[in-house]
């Protein structure tokens, strides 16, 4: 299901992201490479947050979140006057979803210069299973509730 073409997950957080301000960015083949399937990128002068929807196979979970903060990051873009708050969602195709505590480790507890992991969610839309890690800042709050909609939406 969720490898033939466009998934409905891509689809749905398109349609759950959009009237938040972001736009879909198609990822470079580096990122491409690492399972990312698709990027959503908002930037205005008080805020800079991408979205990653990537399925990463099986993978050392801290590891992976590390370097989807670099490469990642680095593609959308992050500077020390506009820092990038970066949300993860992985689609475990290939794996069992973490525990939740796992994915709360790879949340940052607080702001950092450059770009900090706001939330990991994991989904595997077979089995009708997902878990969130979120940070509990303020202004992430309603682009990780649209993330958790669309996420019900496919597997709830």
């Amino acid at each position: 299901m969720y490898r033939e073409g466009r998934s409905p997950l891509m689809h749905v957080l398109e349609a759950k992201l959009a009237p938040h301000g972001f736009k879909t960015v198609a990822p470079s083949d580096e990122l491409t490479t690492r399972g990312v399937k698709k990027l959503f990128h908002r930037k205005t002068w008080s805020a800079n947050r991408g979205v990653v929807l990537a399925d990463p196979g099986v993978v050392a979970l801290e590891d992976y979140i590390a370097r989807m903060r670099h490469e990642a990051g680095a593609f959308l873009g992050s500077s020390r006057w506009n820092p990038l708050g970066l949300d993860v969602v992985l689609v475990m195709t290939d794996a069992a979803v973490p525990p939740l505590r796992a994915l709360e480790a790879c949340v940052d507890d607080l702001d950092r210069h450059g770009v900090a992991i706001r939330s990991v969610f994991a989904l595997d839309p077979s089995a009708g299973r997902w878990a969130a890690g979120r940070t509990w800042h303020f202004f992430a709050g309603k682009n990780q509730d649209a993330i958790a909609a669309a996420i019900e939406e496919v597997v709830g």
